[in-house]
Formats: structure tokens, C-alpha cells, sequence
């Protein structure tokens, strides 16, 4: 059985070859399970929609971007900690171990929040710089 991890990382390699240009928008986000189309050659994109997938007993939604995040917290009563928006999915797909992910998943599900890249290391630059700072 794939992980959620590696079904994420199926629907965004998907995404990635589609342009960003659609329809509008509609009010209602459209739930999309993880049997129906995903793994198929049929072309896939989440914005606007929210793809519903469970991991032993945890429920998980990916979805496009911290907008469709919010809709889905609204319309699904998901909490942002089972929410995977595609940039935090392409943040933790960079960890090869699988247990770091699922530390990073745990982490992210009892806090209830959501990843961002380390800005802070960002602006220090180098990582000689970052240690000579001694910044966090």
C-alpha cells in the first residue's frame, strides 16, 4: 500500500505538467478520493478541490494552496493540521526517511499548523554564516 506521501507526490508530479489556467473558481470545493483518477493518465488538478485520503486511522486533505486550505476547513471541518497544501508537500518530499516524515506529519497533526520553509536560515545565507550567527 503506497503512502500518503507517495500519492502526494503522484498527484503533484501530475500537476506539474498542467498549466495553471482554468475555469473560475466555484464556491464549492469538490472532495476527490484517492480511488477515483488518481494513478490514471487522465490530467489532474487540485485548485479548488480537496483529495481526501486515510492513513491507518488519520485522515488527511491535499490541496493546491493555503486558500483551498481555508475552504477546506470550512467546508469539511478539517483542521489545518490534516491539511496538506502542495508546498508543504514538496517540503517534507525532500526527507528520504520515511520515519523523519512520519515525525514531521505527527508533529504537524498535534500542533494543529502547517509547514513553511526555514526563512530565517534563508536570510542568513551560507550555512557558515548561519552557524557564525549562532541563529536558531
Amino acid at each position: 500500500m503506497a503512502s500518503y506521501v507517495d500519492i502526494a507526490k503522484e498527484v503533484l508530479a501530475s500537476m506539474s505538467d498542467q498549466a495553471e489556467v482554468g475555469p473560475p473558481r466555484e464556491t464549492e470545493m469538490t472532495p476527490v478520493y484517492a480511488d477515483h483518477g488518481i494513478g490514471t493518465d487522465q490530467q489532474f488538478t487540485l485548485k479548488g478541490q480537496a483529495v481526501e485520503l486515510w492513513r491507518d486511522v488519520n485522515r488527511f486533505f491535499i490541496v493546491a494552496d493555503e486558500e483551498d486550505a481555508q475552504e477546506a476547513i470550512r467546508q469539511f471541518g478539517a483542521r489545518r493540521g490534516e491539511i496538506w497544501a502542495r508546498s508543504e508537500v514538496e517540503l517534507i518530499g525532500r526527507f528520504e526517511d520515511q520515519a523523519v516524515r512520519d515525525q514531521v506529519e505527527a508533529v504537524k497533526r498535534e500542533m494543529d499548523g502547517s509547514l513553511t520553509p526555514d526563512t530565517a536560515r534563508n536570510r542568513a545565507g551560507s550555512q557558515v554564516d548561519w552557524q557564525k550567527h549562532k541563529l536558531p
